[in-house]
């Protein structure tokens, strides 16, 4: 099925776009890839993800917030993956930075494929659109929604929510065949030394001691970037996604702490914190329909932690002190 076939992946030098651009290609997938300049040398990673990448593999300029710019990247495509939405913790303007994006942006992707007669929309969504803050002792699954974010008090899955509101009531309005899968804060193997995405972030600051005098105090629910792949993957070519939400995520959250401790494990000698205020109570999902319907298996949270660390180093994205 997958043999020639022609998808569209947009902001595809990201962390998860980019694990996904190389599966595809491995699959046999043509991908047209959007980012926002080609000559960037930011994106150079792209075309040597796989030897066959510089021939099934073509990058096209796009910009979320310019309505009509995916056209050229969406001609002749079967199936978008659209996982461009910007992930900061932290922004001067949340309306400008993070929902503006995130709405308009999916809306000109979603208009564009219903223009270029796409088949499949996969939606790159979050845990941030299911997880209501204050719900304790709760079994978070795909039917739920965060119906407490606000842009004042929780701006990133605020913009979230409403872009995957929008992009629903697109979807069902204009007859469009969308699947959305939620990730938590996805860890595991990088395929490039760029530092810019928020999970890269939050263990490189564990491993080169930036918190050795105490962990912050957050927990995640963490999501392996292979797992999550396999599922945007597979949501594309089963019919039974068609319409679903699907949370593909650990099965409970895990502090700084947590992650430290398993790294403290393979790297005695990193400075890693062994303390820190925990105020946070740990929430509960249940991906189980992801398992079923898309045969996804979560990756251990160990080996996700590890896996991902081995590859900062690989990288040299983190250097540990021998």
């Amino acid at each position: 099925m997958s043999q020639g076939v022609k998808v569209a992946v947009t902001g595809a030098g990201g962390y998860i776009a980019s694990a996904l651009v190389k599966e595809l290609l491995v699959r046999g997938y043509q991908v047209n890839g959007t980012v926002r300049d080609p000559s960037d040398n930011k994106y150079s990673h792209l075309s040597k993800l796989v030897p066959e990448a510089e021939q099934s593999l073509k990058l096209f300029s796009a910009d979320l917030l310019q309505e009509g710019s995916f056209k050229d990247a969406f001609e002749g495509v079967k199936i978008v993956f659209h996982t461009a939405s910007p992930f900061q913790r932290q922004v001067e303007d949340p309306q400008r930075d993070l929902v503006d994006p995130a709405v308009k942006g999916t809306m000109n992707v979603l208009k564009q494929a219903k223009e270029s007669g796409v088949d499949r929309v996969v939606l790159t969504a979050s845990v941030a659109t299911i997880i209501r803050p204050s719900t304790i002792d709760h079994l978070f699954t795909h039917e739920d929604w965060n119906t407490e974010a606000t842009i004042e008090s929780a701006p990133y899955p605020f913009s979230k929510t409403e872009a995957e509101k929008a992009a629903w009531k697109f979807a069902k309005e204009n007859d469009l065949k969308l699947t959305t899968i939620h990730p938590g804060l996805v860890f595991g193997p990088v395929n490039s030394s760029r530092t810019d995405a928020t999970s890269v972030k939050t263990v490189k600051s564990l491993l080169d001691g930036t918190h050795q005098d105490g962990a912050p105090d957050m927990v995640v629910a963490i999501s392996d970037i292979r797992d999550i792949v396999l599922a945007h993957i597979v949501a594309s070519e089963k019919e039974i996604a068609i319409n679903k939400r699907y949370m593909v995520t650990s099965r409970k959250q895990y502090s700084m702490i947590d992650i430290a401790d398993v790294l403290r494990k393979k790297y005695p000698n990193a400075k890693l914190p062994v303390d820190g205020v925990q105020t946070h109570k740990k929430q509960k999902f249940d991906s189980s329909l992801a398992e079923k319907e898309l045969g996804v298996t979560l990756t251990p949270f160990e080996s996700s932690v590890l896996d991902f660390a081995e590859s900062l180093i690989d990288f040299g994205i983190v250097k540990l002190d021998q």
